[in-house]
């Protein structure tokens, strides 16, 4: 006999009955208590997705996270890459090192994942720092069809807080 556990059996429950062909579960990322994906992973189109990276050395600053943290979230977001590239195209972009927010987990500073798409508008987050201009060009290529809109201001505020323009909107289609 084999036992399926709760999850697995909601995530059947939900294929069977809501007309889901597929579904991808993604398991959290370590140190994250929010269970928010939209800051690490998000769709393009059907074929492909935007993957947030972490730099590749880490840079010593009072706010930034430790340098073990960073690790993990490399750590993560490779597991994430080798197993989603098997059914998507997988685009990265870079984010900063995340800094410390005011509650148990990292604030959002420099993550340009958690963008908002309305229609064929893109309004990406910036920082002004070195890492923004790598990723307009990145969201240039994936969004070629889209009117890409840049946002500064009181980004850095927000992201303290854990989120981003995705976090504190509701998209209606």
């Amino acid at each position: 006999m084999t036992t399926i556990s709760s999850s697995k059996t909601l995530s059947l429950n939900l294929i069977d009955n809501s007309g889901i062909d597929r579904l991808i579960i993604v398991p959290r990322e370590p140190g994250d208590v929010t269970g928010h994906i939209d800051g690490m992973i998000r769709f393009i189109d059907k074929e492909r997705i935007i993957v947030g990276s972490y730099p590749a050395s880490y840079t010593k600053g009072k706010d930034n996270i430790s340098e073990v943290k960073l690790e993990e979230g490399k750590a993560f977001s490779k597991y994430l890459i080798d197993k989603l590239s098997k059914s998507f195209e997988v685009i990265r972009v870079q984010n900063s090192i995340p800094r410390k927010g005011p509650y148990e987990f990292p604030g959002a500073f420099g993550n340009y994942i958690n963008f908002l798409r309305i229609g064929s508008k893109v309004i990406l987050p910036q920082y002004n720092i070195p890492e923004d201009e790598p990723a307009k060009e990145q969201f240039r290529k994936c969004f070629k069809d889209s009117d890409i809109k840049l946002l500064n201001k009181d980004v850095d505020l927000l992201s303290y807080y854990g989120g981003v323009i995705n976090c504190i909107s509701c998209q209606i289609y």
